[in-house]
């Protein structure tokens, strides 16, 4: 190639406008129905497919194995693209953790809970900051991608220091990522807009829930005072893949999950 063409090549490079953003995923968070698959797991997934999902984060049906799990989403049509894993198993046995992920054909493993016992001192918290970047170098290895789901408690103080503050910054970038819940950032009184700005390409994955304005209770998608217009132009500026619909306390799981993705379609917000 010419010199000239050269040159020509790298302005047209330069003109070029910004690559589109990669399409979000929206999917159905499976804790949001765990009684429902508890009763019948088969005929709630098959639920679930038919009010539009494809995809789903596996959360909730521990006790089902993850090759059955994994053949009842194939038969339903459905993909699990994260899966949420037990903190314990996480400690103790994180290679079967991987394992299952890898059997439900996942790519992130998800840590969304630690219990009040596990967190109650900074010290703590630092040792989990470090047991994490350990399992996301493992994940690694394996193919697989480790993040961290914070609820409210990340965003108090223990011993002085703002738990979520440390893992934002102890964290490694290149090993794990986090999956903001948008419901339990404002229950904590963040602004979700702001955080998931601020955080960008480090939340791929996130949790569409609402929050009702008077009670600060849990309420479906589009039925709280979550400005979502906002939420999802960040979201998709912060390169989100995958954001799950979910409710922790449904009536009716399948028709929550089914109101809130209407919702979205219906503002053009999907």
């Amino acid at each position: 190639m010419t010199r000239f063409r050269l040159c020509l090549a790298a302005l047209l490079v330069a003109a070029a406008p910004p690559a589109a953003p990669a399409r979000m995923i929206v999917g159905a968070q499976l804790y949001t129905a765990r009684d429902a698959l508890a009763r019948d797991l088969p005929g709630t997934l098959g639920a679930i497919r038919q009010s539009g999902y494809r995809d789903v984060e596996v959360a909730g049906v521990g006790q089902v194995p993850a090759a059955r799990l994994r053949r009842s989403l194939d038969r339903a049509g459905l993909r699990a693209h994260a899966f949420h894993a037990d903190w314990k198993l996480l400690r103790d046995t994180p290679a079967s953790v991987f394992t299952d992920a890898r059997i439900l054909g996942a790519r992130f493993v998800v840590l969304a809970w630690l219990p009040p016992e596990e967190r109650a001192t900074a010290a703590q918290w630092r040792v989990w900051v470090a047991r994490l970047n350990r399992l996301g170098l493992e994940a690694r290895r394996r193919g697989l991608r480790m993040a961290y789901h914070p609820h409210d408690f990340e965003f108090g103080q223990v011993d002085g220091i703002v738990p979520f503050d440390l893992l934002r910054d102890g964290l490694d970038q290149r090993l794990v990522d986090f999956e903001i819940d948008v419901y339990w950032a404002a229950k904590a009184g963040r602004d979700p807009v702001a955080l998931v700005r601020s955080l960008g390409r480090r939340t791929p994955l996130l949790h569409l829930k609402d929050i009702d304005c008077r009670t600060r209770a849990f309420a479906d998608v589009g039925d709280g005072c979550l400005n979502w217009p906002a939420l999802m132009r960040a979201a998709r500026a912060a390169g989100v893949t995958h954001a799950y619909i979910e409710r922790d306390d449904p009536q009716d799981a399948v028709r929550s999950l089914d109101r809130g993705r209407r919702f979205l379609v219906r503002k053009g917000l999907r």
